[in-house]
């Protein structure tokens, strides 16, 4: 006989006459035991059930109660989630305030707009003592977009090793911080070797694509180098990796684009030869700063492994062809041959993205020329406003959302490019460290609330311009207050010092309203912002057209069939992500629809990974779904799809589940 209790049910209502249910459970049977609960309240909810053997005079069918000696009671908790229709827009407005001993006062107008869905609405103001402090905290959900091709798999990856190192240059760093991050490297690293080929390459989709992709193989090699510290990494995957990015070296120096790049922001203006190659040979001299030996042993054995053609894994070439007779005999030859290439470049370049990377480029080999005269040309695109500096393609498109704007990813990360040259030089002078405030300034707006930014690139990149920021400019005895008020006599102090300087302290705002921050003392402190509510599906301009069929064909299962057209201002879009949220209750198939490279299905959400989207072109992907558990009055859930690389691109509508009458 088997006492069945439910113990813990906040924010359920209890429909059921008994939370305690006693049953007789057979021995060679199971029971299940039921409660009708209806939520009453949004967000995660425990609900705990225990089960406890107990005696009895009453027959279990034809024999006797027992209560055994061990394991008569067990309990079962599950955390559940109540999440409010429609779907979830977060927004988060960042400041960077430094009071020098003064007093600095800034105001916070909170508002919610009209049509979010009643109770969906929260916000929190956060008060950090370190730059770095909140993308610590959230090393595993520094990106809330979904992160499962080859290159969103290294925005996991790379965050981790800067910062490592950021705290290890401001001897911060804690058994526990250091235990969080190596594990969450050899997570990322073992995930990464998914999508690595046979030739050394990496790819988005891994063997799946045709071939490997040079950028995104540099930018493995790059962060997996950066990682030996900290991780084993095979000495064969960066042997190999190496080979196959020397293997693509033009006689020119620069270096050939090979496979498929999904994001367009990246592969420059005029030739993306020069973005490309830029980039390879900033990833050649990072390595070579920080530890050369490593990094020279590396590409010396790729070098020797093409010309022998016979090591294990690596390419075989023709040791006549022109590209082996110019492939240089050192690292050093290689850095020397791409870097005269690229000297060659600002002339033909009109792209600020690639005179961003040129101009780390050059920084990084310490050539001042080329160097200064890049930064020039960028001085005359820069972008000044409200004290302020960034870099991007357009000016405008805050109206309307004014302090919660943020800029496309593409602008981050040329303006992280930028503020990599400006504070990479062996010597930096007080007035290149207060032009740069301005830069920081303005990256530190753009952040989401887990420290992160909006896509992969552009979080790997500033988060590496904001560690070095904040390197130059740690203040190993902080001492700052900050005091907030709000409406209805709401009042908050927060204290930061050396001893809660990496802690992110954080408070919930109660609605609505004008809240007013006061900052005292002497060292800078990072104030956020944050406000999620949920809206409905709304028909609107949109750079892409949805429209959802749903098919049952029984009781319990359906076809979902999406219909999805590109109508951006793009010949061709990035990659597109179509993201289905689940029905309660409802799973869906595992098969991967015609068009799709790739599916993931992850809390209550199943995405499908779309390379990329012609101007017009209309695609058609139906999945099936079916329940495995009842929910009664069934809301309706959405789908969603964007561009992934510009989130600002994108559509929403919504489904549900016929009624009786609509059947």
């Amino acid at each position: 006989m088997v006492k069945v209790t439910l113990q813990e049910a906040q924010g359920f209502e209890l429909k059921s006459s008994d939370s305690q249910v006693q049953v007789c459970v057979l021995s060679t049977d199971s029971v299940t035991v039921s409660w009708n609960l209806t939520a009453t309240g949004l967000g995660k909810v425990n609900v705990t059930v225990a089960a406890e053997s107990v005696l009895s005079t009453t027959l279990c069918g034809n024999e006797v109660v027992s209560v055994p000696e061990r394991g008569a009671v067990d309990t079962v908790r599950r955390l559940l989630l109540i999440q409010p229709e429609g779907s979830e827009t977060e927004l988060t407005h960042s400041l960077l305030l430094c009071p020098a001993g003064q007093s600095m006062t800034e105001e916070i107008e909170l508002q919610v707009p009209e049509d979010v869905v009643e109770g969906s609405a929260r916000a929190s103001f956060t008060v950090l003592g370190d730059l770095m402090s909140s993308a610590m905290e959230n090393l595993d959900s520094l990106l809330q977009l979904p992160t499962g091709c080859g290159e969103q798999n290294m925005v996991k990856f790379t965050p981790n090793i800067v910062v490592l190192s950021y705290l290890e240059k401001t001897h911060q760093l804690s058994p526990q911080i250091r235990s969080k991050a190596v594990g969450f490297l050899q997570t990322g690293y073992q995930r990464q070797l998914n999508y690595k080929h046979e030739d050394g390459s990496f790819s988005a989709f891994g063997t799946s694509d045709p071939e490997g992709n040079t950028w995104l193989t540099t930018f493995v090699l790059r962060s997996f180098l950066q990682a030996r510290p900290y991780i084993y990494i095979d000495e064969a995957v960066l042997h190999e990796a190496a080979a196959f990015i020397i293997a693509h070296r033009l006689p020119t120096g620069c270096f050939a684009s090979v496979g498929q790049l999904f994001n367009s922001a990246l592969k420059g203006g005029v030739d993306d030869t020069v973005s490309l190659s830029a980039y390879v040979t900033i990833s050649l001299l990072e390595l070579q700063k920080p530890r050369p030996t490593m990094a020279s042993q590396v590409y010396e054995e790729a070098h020797n492994g093409l010309r022998r053609s016979v090591s294990p894994g690596l390419p075989t070439l023709d040791l006549e062809s022109g590209l082996v007779r110019h492939l240089p005999y050192s690292f050093k030859g290689l850095v020397d041959w791409s870097l005269e290439c690229l000297r060659h470049a600002p002339g033909t370049v009109n792209n600020t993205y690639t005179l961003a990377l040129l101009a780390y480029a050059f920084t990084l080999a310490g050539d001042e020329p080329s160097r200064d005269s890049t930064l020039l040309r960028l001085d005359a695109l820069a972008i000044n406003e409200d004290g302020l500096t960034h870099w991007g393609q357009r000016e405008g498109g805050e109206e309307g959302w004014g302090l919660w704007w943020r800029a496309p990813s593409a602008e981050v990360e040329t303006t992280a490019y930028v503020l990599l040259a400006l504070l990479s030089p062996p010597n930096i002078s007080p007035t290149h460290l207060h032009r740069s405030s301005r830069i920081a300034d303005w990256l530190v707006r753009q952040r989401n609330s887990y420290g992160g930014f909006a896509s992969t690139q552009d979080t790997v990149v500033a988060l590496q311009a904001l560690s070095l920021y904040a390197a130059l400019t740690y203040s190993p005895e902080p001492l700052s207050s900050v005091s907030l008020s709000g409406p209805g006599g709401f009042q908050r102090l927060f204290h930061v010092d050396s001893d809660n300087q990496l802690l992110v302290q954080r408070a919930a705002l109660p609605g609505p309203g004008t809240y007013i921050g006061n900052i005292t003392g002497t060292s800078c402190v990072l104030l956020q912002t944050s406000l999620r509510y949920h809206t409905l599906p709304s028909a609107g301009a949109a750079a892409f057209q949805l429209s959802l069929h749903l098919e049952p064909y029984e009781k319990t299962e359906a076809m979902l069939h999406i219909n999805v057209t590109y109508t951006g201002s793009r010949n061709v879009s990035n990659m597109v992500i179509v993201n289905v949220k689940m029905l309660s209750g409802y799973s869906p198939q595992t098969t991967m629809p015609v068009g799709v490279s790739r599916i993931e299905s992850k809390d209550g959400h199943f995405l499908m990974y779309i390379e990329k989207m012609d101007a017009g072109q209309t695609l058609t992907l139906s999945i099936r779904i079916f329940q495995e558990f009842p929910v009664e009055n069934l809301q309706a859930a959405h789908v969603s799809v964007y561009d992934y690389y510009v989130t600002d691109e994108a559509a929403i509508a919504g489904y549900q589940w016929p009624t009786s009458s609509e059947e």
